[in-house]
């Protein structure tokens, strides 16, 4: 009898409760809906099959327990408390998203919102295929009051290609002219992919068409050349042709193909030779040089970069009417005169930048030219290992003015700095340490030089070709004119009716938009303010979830254990059926039915014994 009532107790799964079960009152569920989700899965892809657990979960707690849901969106309406039947009605609409937050972040939103209810006893589910890329386990500040329950979705193993990013060359892009266009893939899956069909779309017209092979877990680029349409405002995409994952096979662009850039040139005694033979002939620019003392202070505006060779003679207006130009958003070069003995910095002062102090002719080396800055991002398709720089052999040592955040572009032996890109209000001061002469050492006539100063002036256009959505970057336009504060302006989807009205920091020349969370279908936007056509602006989805590797059941647990996150607790029951997840969701403990059913095992034994001796007294 005593076996058999073991065998009874152990078919029961009796368990010893944790310090976490108790009566849940308050019940949050998060619903992973990020584009992984779209993998397939055994019973359809993984979105359904979560959803479908998701309210199996809901169905086992009483009709009394308060409920919340949360999405990859962060829908404010779902900081409310739902009831039973319209949680299950709310799981039903989630639908995929573009958003992607990591699993810590996650985390700490649902932590507030049950923490905003008055009720106790709170129990977490995490219903998510667990990217790699977003499980950052290690950041999680974990709430020891609230039981969280992970229940990990896991797909077939997925094989993926992607287009990582595009760039444009060469910036000096004209209508009608050709541009070359650099395009790099990434392989994240564990084979080589060969012939990956590539083409480039420009207004709705094919501009070229090749393949490109890439080996498995590695990258590849290539240059595509191609011509321009007529139009200043040009817009389009790069696609490739792979599946099963394609949220990542297009990139759109779009670029401003206006007319030539305007260069003016301050200086005190005589223009600089190597400034005029570099922009004087060059028809992608308009050109002028002035003395400071017969500027035109109406021109300013006009200006995508002022280049000002200072002395200690300018005037307080001039550097006053300067200040209101990067602040709106121009750019501006400040380099010493060569023959000064000592620098005042009263321009640098008022810019609040970097100052130029004592001055020293050691001869010295540039040591590191800084690729990651707009100056230099694709100047080199590959930075040379043993590099020719230039040498400095007259300078002004470059101190740190506190304020602004300084950013070093170019980098002399010694460390300091010898090119520096400061934010004054909108636009940008750039500080060069030397004169722009043969005297000062050689980099007038170095091929660093010429780079150099014709990207400052297609960093100053501040025209980027295409944001990433959910980064919420200040998107910043060139304005051809003024517009009226009365009319905002509206940005509007070209493949769809979908428009809305972004908020807008506006200083002429330049117009500073914020879109938040308005964009979240990628795709060429158009930017219009009543009849006029702005510009337009080209969103893509980010690349975080490309790479399509996952943490199963068993990583989970072993993360967890390294991270002492014991109040998470992984639940699999992936492709298990209702009545097993309800029978399960309340079983959380230490399970006693393997001992009741050694038990069972020793009573049998143990009346198997006794009833060997009696027959043997027998």
């Amino acid at each position: 009898m005593l076996a058999i009532a073991a065998l009874i107790i152990a078919l029961a799964k009796p368990y010893i409760p944790t310090d976490t079960d108790y009566i849940t009152s308050k019940v949050l569920i998060y619903v992973d809906n990020s584009f992984s989700m779209e993998n397939k899965s055994k019973n359809g892809n993984l979105l359904h099959e979560a959803k479908k657990q998701a309210k199996a979960i809901v169905d086992a707690y009483n009709d009394d327990v308060t409920f919340f849901l949360l999405t990859n969106d962060f829908n404010p309406e779902y900081n409310t408390a739902l009831s039973k039947a319209m949680i299950k009605d709310e799981i039903e609409k989630i639908d995929i998203s573009p958003a992607s937050p990591s699993i810590s972040h996650v985390y700490r939103y649902a932590a507030n919102t049950l923490h905003s209810s008055a009720r106790p006893h709170s129990t977490m589910y995490f219903i998510s295929d667990f990217q790699s890329s977003v499980a950052d386990w290690q950041n999680i500040t974990p709430d020891t009051n609230i039981h969280t329950l992970l229940v990990p979705m896991k797909a077939p193993d997925v094989k993926n290609i992607c287009i990582d990013s595009v760039w444009i060359l060469s910036p000096d892009y004209l209508p009608c002219k050709i541009v070359s266009m650099g395009i790099k893939l990434q392989n994240y899956s564990d084979e080589s992919m060969d012939a990956v069909p590539l083409k480039i779309m420009l207004n709705n017209k094919q501009k070229a068409l090749t393949s490109l092979s890439v080996e498995a877990g590695n990258t590849a680029e290539t240059i595509i050349n191609f011509m321009l349409d007529s139009t200043s405002i040009q817009s389009g995409y790069v696609e490739i042709t792979d599946h099963p994952i394609v949220f990542d096979d297009r990139m759109y662009f779009s670029i401003y193909a206006g007319s030539a850039k305007n260069i003016l040139h301050l200086y005190t005694t005589k223009e600089n030779p190597y400034i005029h033979t570099l922009f004087s002939t060059d028809s992608l620019v308009n050109y002028q040089a002035t003395e400071v003392k017969n500027i035109n202070y109406s021109i300013l505006n006009e200006q995508q970069l002022v280049l000002l060779e200072t002395d200690n003679s300018l005037s307080n207006g001039l550097i006053q009417a300067l200040s209101q130009y990067v602040s709106a958003g121009g750019n501006i070069l400040l380099f010493p005169s060569e023959n000064m003995q000592e620098y005042h910095n009263d321009i640098n002062i008022a810019f609040g930048t970097t100052l130029l102090g004592k001055v020293d002719t050691t001869g010295i080396k540039i040591d590191k030219l800084n690729t990651e800055h707009l100056i230099f991002k694709n100047v080199f398709e590959q930075y040379p290992e043993n590099i020719d720089l230039p040498e400095v052999r007259y300078r002004y040592v470059l101190d740190r003015n506190i304020g602004n955040a300084k950013e070093n572009i170019i980098t002399l032996e010694n460390q300091d700095s010898y090119l520096t890109a400061e934010q004054h209000g909108s636009g940008m001061v750039y500080t060069i340490a030397s004169p722009l002469t043969a005297n000062a050492g050689n980099m007038v006539e170095h091929a660093v030089f010429v780079p150099t100063l014709w990207n400052m002036i297609y960093a100053a256009e501040h025209v980027k070709l295409y944001y990433t959505i959910g980064e919420n970057e200040l998107i910043t336009i060139k304005m051809q004119k003024d517009i009226d504060d009365k009319h905002l302006p509206e940005m509007k989807a070209y493949r769809s009716d979908m428009s809305f009205i972004p908020e807008v920091k506006s200083t002429y020349p330049y117009m500073q938009l914020l879109v938040y969370q308005q964009v979240n279908t990628a795709g060429i936007y158009a930017l219009n303010c009543q009849k006029d056509h702005l510009a337009d602006i080209a969103f893509n989805y980010s690349r975080k979830e490309s790479q399509m590797t996952f943490d199963d059941a068993d990583n989970i647990k072993e993360l967890l254990k390294q991270n002492n996150l014991t109040s998470l607790s992984v639940f699999d029951i992936q492709h298990k059926s209702a009545h097993h997840i309800k029978n399960n969701i309340h079983r959380e403990g230490t399970p006693l039915s393997v001992w009741f059913i050694l038990l069972c095992l020793a009573c049998l034994l143990a009346e198997s014994g006794l009833l060997r001796r009696y027959f043997q007294q027998d």
